[in-house]
């Protein structure tokens, strides 16, 4: 199990508890890692994830314009459940905009952005994919920010994506913030218009109370899959 589906399965399970026995406890990333070039697998997984978020970029303005999507949601503070709802967003497609899933009145998503191969985070990866890059871990984002990414997972059940983020302060130390864990419906089929779903989105901080990571949030997508 690599460490990006431990964090995940950790968010997700019914125990969001990272004092758990298991001996692939998650480290929180408080320096950055060594500057390498990701692992024949692990470029493989990037590849065939990139190629479900440039499909699902088509099929979901085509198709899903205007569809209800449920969504679950939970909170966690210090390992503590605090909070729990279900969600049913409607995906807007506007042209010449990124899509984006909208919550009714009185209700909030955590994500609201509709991830593809060329919007929001994953297009950093996939720009790369797409130019023949060799990829490594580390993307700078900006002169400010820089994200060190992992995959995990396969096609049949999930590509998982893990991004760590980091932040520059004054003194050019470049701070831990938060990671995130995505996992993604990656077949590739005429018969799932689905492909490229956001399956489970959950971003962990520090536990101000340990430096654990054991706050955070949760979106479950609650759509049957093929």
């Amino acid at each position: 199990m690599t460490r990006a589906i431990a964090i995940l399965l950790l968010l997700i399970g019914c125990k969001f508890n990272l004092s758990t026995k298991s001996s692939e406890q998650p480290v929180t990333p408080d320096q950055m890692k060594e500057v390498i070039a990701l692992s024949s697998q692990e470029q493989s997984l990037g590849k065939a994830l990139c190629q479900a978020l440039d499909q699902k970029r088509s099929l979901f303005r085509t198709l899903h314009d205007g569809r209800t999507f449920d969504f679950q949601l939970e909170q966690y503070d210090c390992g503590t459940k605090v909070s729990s709802a279900t969600v049913a967003a409607t995906l807007r497609a506007s042209v010449g905009q990124a899509m984006t899933y909208e919550a009714p009145s009185g209700s909030q998503l955590y994500f609201t952005d509709v991830l593809t191969s060329t919007d929001g985070i994953t297009h950093f990866l996939c720009d790369k994919i797409a130019a023949g890059k060799v990829i490594q871990n580390t993307i700078v984002v900006d002169n400010i920010e820089t994200i060190q990414i992992r995959l995990g997972g396969d096609v049949p059940s999930g590509i998982i994506l893990e991004i760590s983020d980091f932040i520059a302060n004054s003194q050019g130390e470049h701070v831990f913030k938060n990671v995130q864990s995505i996992k993604f419906h990656a077949k590739l089929s005429n018969l799932s218009d689905f492909t490229g779903l956001e399956m489970e989105r959950a971003i962990s901080k520090k536990c101000l109370a340990d430096g654990k990571l054991s706050s955070g949030s949760l979106q479950k997508s609650l759509e049957s899959l093929p």
